[in-house]
């Protein structure tokens, strides 16, 4: 909440002054952001074709793009 104690309302967001949320894992073991990046990393090298054991030749980045059609999901 605004004060720095853990509570599970999530009404204190919108409390004056407002409160925040935790990291995913909770106040010890936050790791925040560590899952996106994880997922990223799969996907940007992963599905592209290009991953770490590669051999180094040139500059090793590598580009996925995901595109959805709205279309599809209505």
């Amino acid at each position: 909440d605004a004060t720095g104690l853990p509570t599970d309302d999530p009404g204190t967001l919108s409390t004056r002054p407002p409160g925040t949320l935790l990291p995913t894992g909770g106040a010890d073991h936050g790791h925040k952001g560590y899952a996106l990046a994880l997922m990223i990393e799969a996907l940007t090298q992963g599905l592209s074709g290009l991953g770490r054991a590669d051999p180094p030749s040139g500059w090793g980045a590598s580009v996925f793009v995901q595109a959805f059609a709205p279309d599809a999901f209505a």
